[in-house]
């Protein structure tokens, strides 16, 4: 495996293994929720604090609505102990979760090559349009009540599932050729980034169908081992989502 890539896939198994630490934590904090006689006063709470953007553990703070704050926090001191507690754990998983992505943004926008106006000029728009309208408390916004999910097989059968909470459908994803114009799949000349991460050398020449976050990071990586890079992007700008702007 070429050392470059050897390294970036050894950075993508430690963000897979982060993702599975930050999962855990998840799940623990959910199993604790699920157990409380008073969840859904607590899911309530959280929901009406982070509209009002109130912290109702803290002491009132100099504008912020006193009546709203009143009420929140009446209803926080009416909740258990336990429901106290995982008010506070989620609260801070969120905080520290707004910065981590913060962080990751700025680092990105740091790292990438344009003037020091714009990288300025990047960070003031995020900080201004969205993290700096966070305050008080944060907790993603959700509509509760009963759901039902219906899951048909593989082999036909359907089963069915009580979702009291949310609705999280995760399915993944894989990677699909373009066969329709002559570019299906052959681990040969075609390839997946899977398959591009275990090359043994650089190639001569790559076309990278795709300018997207993915596709941009390996024209990076090969284009540094020499390779002349071709992007292919439908759109008419390269990382069309990303970079919106």
């Amino acid at each position: 495996m070429l050392p470059e890539m050897g390294r970036y896939s050894d950075l993508m198994a430690r963000m897979d293994a982060d993702k599975n630490e930050a999962g855990a934590g998840a799940d623990k904090l959910a199993q604790d929720w699920a157990k409380l006689p008073d969840e859904r006063q607590l899911a309530e709470l959280m929901h009406d604090s982070t509209l009002a953007q109130i912290d109702p553990t803290k002491d009132f703070v100099e504008g912020d609505n006193k009546t709203d704050w009143t009420r929140l926090r009446a209803r926080y001191q009416a909740l258990s102990p336990a429901a106290k507690e995982v008010f506070a754990r989620a609260r801070d998983t969120y905080r520290q979760h707004m910065r981590d992505v913060r962080s990751a943004i700025k680092e990105r926008i740091e790292r990438a090559e344009m003037s020091s106006e714009r990288r300025a000029a990047l960070l003031k728009r995020m900080d201004d349009e969205f993290f700096g309208h966070i305050k008080g408390v944060y907790f993603p916004l959700a509509r509760f009540g009963q759901y039902v999910v219906v899951v048909k097989g593989a082999d036909g059968k359907e089963e069915r599932h009580d979702a009291r909470k949310a609705v999280v459908i995760s399915t993944g994803s894989r990677v699909k050729g373009l066969p329709q114009v002559g570019l299906a799949l052959n681990k040969s000349t075609v390839l997946s980034s899977d398959e591009a991460l275990t090359l043994e050398k650089a190639p001569a020449r790559v076309a990278i169908v795709g300018a997207g976050a993915i596709g941009c990071e390996f024209a990076d990586v090969f284009n540094a081992f020499g390779s002349p890079v071709h992007l292919l992007e439908v759109l008419p700008s390269i990382l069309p989502l990303e970079d919106a702007a």
